[in-house]
């Protein structure tokens, strides 16, 4: 699924969606992001995993890369990856580029190779991201509930999570397999705000990607690009 290209829910498209969205892309600073959460009583912060909260999207491409060369197919560009496949769902990649590519690889199959890749070869050098743990840090302080919500497997995610010793930080991980749908449905930012008994508009979603951006929008929460904070 491209998200630049697609209609979403069948009628709208990602542009329009982000163009009536509770973007946050004015917030610069710390300040402005502590203003916005003070002065809207926001409740729950949720991060998005890999790219937001830890540097792992170059070791994800490598991982899809390694696992499409054991089957003996070409994976896609760096770039192309970055931009139209990165925040999805590993399964969603696998049928779009099967199409595309008339490929017939087994979605399954080779998501499990990968993730067994990632485990084995880049999970324990993927490090977090020092400008976004800080505002988790900071909240965290401040008595505000974090959460993450994660497009990855669980077992990847809560091994990220726990290598780098964050598990005292969050009060939940939500992940695909918490899910019948991954982003840009809101469904994984919904659990996570229902699993806090937190009102939607009371949430506040930490993101880098578009699929997460329209996620969020969808869910009706505020939502930041945290490549503006970085």
């Amino acid at each position: 699924m491209k998200l630049c290209n697609n209609v979403i829910n069948g009628t709208i498209t990602q542009k329009s969606i982000l163009a009536e969205s509770k973007d946050l892309s004015f917030i610069k600073n710390r300040q402005e992001l502590d203003e916005y959460i003070l002065n809207n009583h926001i409740e729950l912060l949720i991060f998005d995993c890999d790219g937001t909260l830890i540097d792992t999207l170059e070791s994800h491409y490598e991982s899809w890369n390694e696992a499409y060369t054991k089957f003996n197919h070409k994976f896609i560009s760096k770039q192309n990856y970055l931009e139209n496949f990165a925040g999805i769902t590993g399964h969603e990649m696998i049928m779009q580029l099967n199409k595309e590519l008339n490929y017939k690889l087994n979605a399954e199959m080779v998501t499990l190779v990968k993730e067994q890749i990632f485990i084995n070869n880049y999970l324990l050098n993927a490090k977090p991201i020092k400008p976004i743990l800080e505002i988790a840090e900071y909240y965290y302080k401040k008595g505000i509930k974090l959460v993450i919500a994660s497009g990855g497997q669980r077992n990847a995610v809560k091994k990220l999570i726990s290598n780098n010793k964050l598990e005292w930080l969050f009060e939940d991980i939500v992940t695909i397999e918490d899910v019948k749908n991954g982003k840009p449905s809101p469904e994984i930012f919904k659990v996570a705000a229902d699993r806090q008994n937190i009102a939607y508009q009371k949430c506040m979603v930490f993101e880098d990607m578009e699929a997460g951006f329209i996620a969020a929008k969808q869910a009706n929460m505020a939502f930041v690009d945290i490549r503006l904070l970085l």
